[in-house]
């Protein structure tokens, strides 16, 4: 299955699993653990046929996006309501577009 897929490589080069955060730290509304999925993890087949579905249905290249973000969510964590949206105007990717 393509999720497990994905799972297996951001476990093995992913930037390992952190608290998640919400705008500029840790904020109740998210209770999971995120991996990010940047450098040897984004060459995985997986990841890169992944990447060029968004691409096309985007039609965003994916050098102008952000990292894939994992998250995971353990017996009695939770993810409430809440505005996350914190990438500066000025970032190469600029605000966010869409989530997948």
């Amino acid at each position: 299955d393509e999720a497990d897929l994905l799972l297996a490589a951001v476990s093995r080069k992913g930037s390992g699993w952190e608290r998640s955060k919400a705008g500029d730290g840790v904020q109740e509304a998210r209770t999971s653990s995120t991996s990010w999925c940047r450098g040897a993890c984004t060459a995985e087949d997986i990841v890169v046929g992944v990447s060029r579905r968004i691409e096309e249905l985007t039609g965003v290249p994916t050098e102008n996006c952000e990292y894939m973000q994992f998250l995971r969510y353990d017996a009695g964590q939770y993810y409430r309501r809440h505005h996350d949206q914190n990438a500066q105007r000025a970032s190469a990717w600029g605000p966010r577009l869409y989530t997948f």
